[in-house]
């Protein structure tokens, strides 16, 4: 059957074919294989769900669907939604699309969290290879964040790694992280609860290079009193050190990249998510001291200096992990 697919129109033609063989099971509270094609057709533009109009396309060309048991629709009613989807989906503007939107959270990849632990606390271990494997789903490759699960077992693994990387970035001896090595002569002097500020202003720094923003105070004060709270037990101040940081390398703000949540209809992104997309779309890794430094100064996004970050970071060797 020979369909014209510019001539379809959506209301006219393919509209009538899901009422009669699609809704009853597919919409609304009836969403049989968690598909809704009312809620994905009131979603513009349709290519946002893309991946769910693909198999529609799949099963109604193939037969799949509707269920044997129920009426099916014509040859050329499965022609017509087929070509109208393909159509949709191949001729849609991209250029229309100003907004990039608002990137949900997902964990790094293990090539990420390698990459980013080695700069973070300058040591290279290459714990990734203890974690399971990495799965690269129907795309191919390993950081598409619908394969990024955290499974139990990963979570072991990077309190084991957390514990690993701070044992040898506190050691005094290669490969001793001179990141640590800083923090360390600042905190030698610190004794007491009234030092509880000064030991803030320690971590917080660190935890802003590990969190990729700027971290809370909430935040920092956690970590903070945990320190103290490890020195007034008597514990040594590496130790303490890396009991704190500890908590900072496990918590969701370091192994998933968190952008700041949208508040409005048309996204725009933060200077410091902005730096992060650069960075581990171009590095795959976290951001270097001069794209944290613009992105404080709220000038990473003026294009300019947008434009000439993203011509210094394609000439850096870590680009390489681009390809």
């Amino acid at each position: 059957v020979l369909v014209y697919a510019s001539s379809i129109d959506l209301e006219r033609d393919v509209m009538p074919i899901f009422e009669s063989n699609c809704f009853e099971c597919h919409s609304g509270e009836s969403q049989e294989g968690e598909l809704d094609i009312i809620g994905i057709l009131a979603e513009t533009p349709w290519v946002r769900n893309r991946e769910q109009w693909v198999k529609i396309s799949q099963y109604l060309a193939l037969g799949a669907m509707p269920p044997q048991d129920y009426a099916q629709p014509t040859p050329e009613e499965r022609a017509t939604v087929v070509a109208w989807i393909d159509r949709m989906l191949e001729t849609f503007d991209y250029e229309t699309v100003r907004s990039p939107g608002f990137e949900e959270a997902h964990r790094l990849s293990h090539h990420e969290y390698d990459s980013t632990v080695r700069y973070l606390l300058a040591v290279d271990l290459n714990l990734v290879e203890k974690f399971p494997d990495e799965n690269s789903g129907t795309s191919g490759f390993d950081n598409s964040a619908n394969t990024l699960f955290l499974q139990p077992l990963l979570l072991e693994r990077y309190f084991a790694a957390a514990e690993e990387l701070l044992d040898a970035a506190t050691r005094g001896t290669p490969p001793a992280s001179p990141v640590l090595a800083r923090m360390m002569s600042q905190l030698s002097d610190v004794g007491g609860s009234s030092e509880s500020e000064k030991v803030g202003a320690v971590f917080q720094d660190f935890m802003l290079r590990a969190y990729r923003h700027p971290p809370t105070e909430e935040q920092v004060q956690r970590i903070a009193d945990y320190y103290m709270q490890q020195r007034e037990s008597g514990v040594s101040t590496s130790k303490s050190l890396q009991a704190a940081l500890s908590l900072v390398l496990v918590a969701p703000e370091f192994l998933l990249r968190v952008e700041t949540p949208a508040t409005e209809t048309e996204y725009h992104i933060s200077e410091w998510d902005l730096a992060s997309r650069l960075s581990y779309f171009l590095w795959a890794s976290m951001p270097d001291e001069q794209l944290f430094s613009l992105a404080k100064e709220g000038r990473l996004s003026q294009p300019a200096v947008l434009a000439s970050e993203v011509d210094r970071m394609l000439e850096d060797p870590r680009s390489d992990t681009l390809g």
